[in-house]
């Protein structure tokens, strides 16, 4: 199989008719908005670039499903690591149209979750599993930031200890 043309940890993925999905991830520039699909029933593979990610996102889970009508495939919740070193969590769902090419916004998360995982249940329901609502997360990123822009060596190794 051939490599991603971008190297990503922590990336949304799925499987649609002989395509694999991934989307987003971390890599050294940071979060990506970016989308691939790779055709496997080709002996020749290549990933193909398709639209862009509403958002820059990590730790989201992405499932195929239909509406209904059609079958789309679902990019759910996630996080964005920022520059300051903390993550802001999303509740967005989206609905990826793979005729269209396009994402189109769906009825949120009643909160933000990320690092989670689900599955396609039924004709039209995903099922979510665990994930991380941010509360301590963000509790652990806010002090690590504190602990790494402290210059008194005294109340850094006060903050370390805490």
């Amino acid at each position: 199989m051939t490599d991603l043309p971008l190297g990503s940890a922590n990336p949304a993925g799925t499987f649609y008719q002989n395509k694999i999905y991934i989307a987003g991830g971390e890599s050294t520039n940071g979060p990506s908005e970016q989308f691939f699909s790779l055709d496997i029933s080709s002996g020749k593979a290549k990933w193909e670039l398709l639209a862009k990610l509403p958002m820059a996102v990590s730790h989201a889970v992405m499932v195929t499903q239909t509406n209904g009508s059609i079958t789309s495939l679902y990019l759910i919740g996630g996080r964005r690591k920022d520059a300051n070193g903390i993550s802001e969590m999303y509740a967005a769902v989206y609905r990826y149209d793979i005729n269209a090419n396009k994402w189109i916004a769906c009825q949120p998360l009643p909160y933000p979750l990320s690092a989670q995982t689900g599955d396609a249940y039924g004709k039209e329901n995903v099922l979510i599993f665990g994930g991380d609502e941010g509360e301590v997360y963000t509790k652990v990123e806010k002090m690590l930031s504190a602990i790494d822009q402290e210059k008194d060596s005294l109340r850094k190794a006060k903050l370390t200890a805490e």
